[in-house]
């Protein structure tokens, strides 16, 4: 909570560049999640970032279990 009113998020870039590092363990793909989003979500690139200053807008929530796989992965980097 109290990061969360830092007004500061976690987040992972999606690309959609090909075969990029699809097999490697930080990778989670969005294929067949039903959203409009494609790619994948490269864990192994979570940054910090300001979402007020950037205005940054919720665009789609990813399926839970795909939040927890990223999340899972995320929690390996960092253990």
């Amino acid at each position: 909570d109290a990061f969360n009113k830092l007004g500061m998020a976690m987040v992972c870039p999606v690309t959609q560049g090909g075969d990029y590092a699809r097999g490697q363990q930080w990778v989670v793909s969005l294929a067949d999640t039903g959203m409009d989003t494609q790619g994948v979500v490269l864990c192994n690139q979570a940054r910090i970032v300001d979402w007020k200053v950037r205005e940054a807008e919720i665009v789609e929530a990813a399926p839970d279990h795909i939040a927890a796989d990223v999340i899972a992965r995320l929690a390996t980097l960092l253990d």
